[in-house]
């Protein structure tokens, strides 16, 4: 199995509104950008999310990150595999680079990614989502973090580097990617190691980065958030977990009894669980058959997800005995070809207009890589997830709920309903 949505909750964002050192040796120059962990006081008095400002710029990002969330998943599942990405990472990375498309691989980009063609209106909606959701307290941690490396000697257009550090605190840091581009990569790598906790390793992998690169832009996410109501590790027991209709193998599965909500549709039942605070939540969508995780996928990518959330919201809460495999999953994937097959594909040729970094037209897309992690135990969630976007010097080119078999799974910031992971489950492995 491949690994699961990490799905609605930020980020890095399916769904919508919630329940209530020194590198100059190599030609790397590293500036003030720091990860934006921000320690609000009223987060930590109430251990929930602080809401951020009310601005149609958000409510359109969050719509656009869990179209793009929805219109990736049939695209990177494939049969018998887990799988875990974050659209909220890969969305951010690609905002940045969509700040400075121009022409036709605007409007490109623009289609696929659900943006705005209002790029001020885009680097509004995830500046403000971005100061929501960096948050610390004692029971969730979520940061994010962006970088932009660029060759040594690239000028930029002024507006541009005021938008990534406005929109997206992005500073700008120097590489020689023509002399040292492996040097150059194992930095970017450390740093995203870094900013995730060393959950995300090796994202950009050697031969990605070559002597023609010109700029790489990054994004990381990282989540920590405990159960509200957390599994005892002694009442976790190894359980079958049915892998399809006729096979089935032992996994740990994780119980607990509590007071939650959840909701028996026509052939799923959905569970919220919620981390501390009720700030953010897991959500996860069981088919009622067996081997129904196919059918359940097709009304998934259906759109149908945000009025599945909303229902459960309203339903009150029941006592319940759920049955969780614990499980930890990784994903990775080259993302180039995919997004030009869903109609970027101007973005990454000859044709490639950026002209709002630069002033010319001499970059394009090489590669868009993304990397997620996910582990759910008994003491709650860890996730984290990278993104690059590599670019080149342009040339022409008491009711019991129990998870025994696949399912799928998001997690999401309830205060806005943005998508932050999604996946599904179809081999545990803890």
């Amino acid at each position: 199995m491949r690994q699961i949505i990490t799905l609605l909750i930020f980020y890095t964002v399916i769904l919508i509104a919630g329940c209530n050192e020194n590198h100059q040796d190599i030609g790397i120059d590293t500036d003030k950008t720091q990860p934006k962990t921000e320690l609000r006081a009223d987060a930590v008095k109430t251990g929930q999310a602080m809401p951020v400002q009310d601005d149609s710029a958000i409510e359109q990002a969050v719509k656009g990150n869990a179209a793009f969330a929805l219109d990736l998943y049939p695209v990177l599942r494939s049969d018998n595999a887990n799988l875990i990405y974050s659209p909220y990472s890969l969305s951010v990375a690609l905002a940045m680079t969509y700040a400075g498309a121009k022409g036709d691989t605007k409007k490109d980009m623009a289609r696929v990614l659900h943006f705005s063609e209002d790029q001020k209106a885009v680097c509004r909606g995830f500046s403000l989502l971005d100061k929501g959701m960096n948050l610390q307290d004692g029971g969730v941690e979520l940061n994010t973090a962006n970088a932009l490396w660029a060759q040594n000697g690239l000028t930029f257009l002024e507006d541009y580097l005021g938008i990534m550090e406005r929109c997206y605190g992005a500073g700008l840091k120097r590489a020689d990617f023509i002399h040292s581009s492996e040097e150059a990569r194992l930095v970017i790598n450390s740093w995203v190691e870094n900013q995730t906790r060393q959950k995300i390793k090796d994202l950009i992998k050697k031969g990605i980065i070559r002597g023609d690169t010109r700029l790489v832009l990054t994004n990381a996410i990282y989540f920590k958030g405990r159960w509200e109501k957390r599994f005892r590790r002694e009442d976790t027991r190894q359980a079958p977990f049915h892998t399809g209709a006729a096979e089935t193998i032992d996994v740990p599965m994780m119980y607990l009894s509590s007071s939650l909500r959840v909701n028996r549709f026509d052939s799923f039942t959905a569970i919220e669980m919620p981390y501390t605070g009720g700030g953010f939540s897991m959500f996860i969508f069981l088919p009622e058959a067996k081997d129904g995780l196919k059918n359940l996928e097709d009304l998934l990518v259906q759109g149908h997800v945000s009025s599945w959330v909303d229902r459960l919201c309203r339903s009150d809460k029941k006592d319940v005995h759920v049955y969780l495999p614990r499980f930890t999953l990784t994903s990775e994937f080259r993302m180039g070809r995919t997004l030009s097959s869903m109609g970027m594909s101007s973005a990454f040729g000859g044709q490639a207009d950026f002209s709002g970094m630069t002033g010319g037209r001499d970059l394009c897309i090489s590669e868009v890589v993304h990397k997620a992690f996910i582990d759910v135990n008994e003491e709650g969630t860890e996730a984290a997830a990278a993104t690059a976007v590599v670019m080149r010097k342009s040339v022409s080119r008491a009711v019991e709920f129990r998870a025994d078999h696949p399912f799928v799974y998001l997690i999401r910031d309830n205060t806005n309903g943005c998508i932050l992971f999604i996946g599904r489950v179809v081999t545990p492995a803890g």
